[in-house]
């Protein structure tokens, strides 16, 4: 349930620092970021907001090449965002008792996993 004014935040993720995956909402539009080995980072955004209410969002990933994909964002059954994820890794990313291992966040910083802003409460307070 989107509540009216819009969420802001986590929603879940895999990895740390060296690579892994988080969505997230940002300005109320979906966003998934893709960490790769902790050199390349790809976002993919929604073009719109998320609308307030029961909203189902999701993201499709569609292996293209042996370590790359594409991206579809949706809310519903609505495309609403794509884009590429240009390299992928066949290791999987471990993960900490720390959730802010989960995001790539570290609590001092409280920073999204794309160090471009931080994340708002309640999810900058794990």
């Amino acid at each position: 349930m989107v509540p009216e004014g819009g969420a802001e935040g986590a929603i879940v993720g895999h990895g740390n620092h060296a690579g892994g995956y988080v969505v997230f909402l940002r300005h109320g539009r979906l966003h998934f970021t893709y960490n790769h080995l902790g050199t390349t980072l790809t976002t993919v955004a929604a073009e719109v907001v998320l609308p307030a209410g029961p909203v189902e969002a999701r993201i499709e990933f569609t292996p293209t090449g042996a370590h790359a994909g594409d991206v579809d964002l949706f809310y519903g059954d609505v495309p609403v965002g794509q884009g590429h994820v240009p390299r992928t890794t066949l290791v999987t990313v471990g993960v900490t008792a720390s959730p802010w291992a989960t995001s790539g966040a570290r609590p001092s910083t409280r920073s999204s996993p794309d160090a471009t802003t931080s994340l708002p409460a309640p999810f900058a307070e794990w």
